[in-house]
């Protein structure tokens, strides 16, 4: 496997976790009761 290659799928996991992140932040002000947008 290419240097390049690990390197690209290495930031996709990165960007791919902190979008999880993001996502779990917002499912859960919305499951919040007292949480107003």
């Amino acid at each position: 496997m290419s240097k390049a290659f690990t390197h690209h799928i290495e930031r996709h996991n990165l960007n791919l976790r902190i979008h999880i992140k993001r996502l779990a932040r917002i499912s859960r002000d919305n499951m919040n009761p007292m949480y107003t947008p």
